[in-house]
């Protein structure tokens, strides 16, 4: 599970700083959007014919 690693260490660090930047809040997004459509294409029930 390195892929889940390489997510928990970023929020780790997030919350230990006490102000969160827009560059990180943007990292959120870019990385977290992704992950997202991905995970809702798998689980989402569809017919792909």
């Amino acid at each position: 599970m390195r892929g889940s690693a390489g997510i928990v260490r970023p929020m780790v660090a997030v919350q230990r700083s006490s102000t969160v930047s827009w560059a990180q809040c943007g990292l959120v997004v870019v990385v977290g959007l992704p992950v997202a459509v991905v995970l809702f294409m798998i689980f989402w029930p569809s017919d792909y014919g």
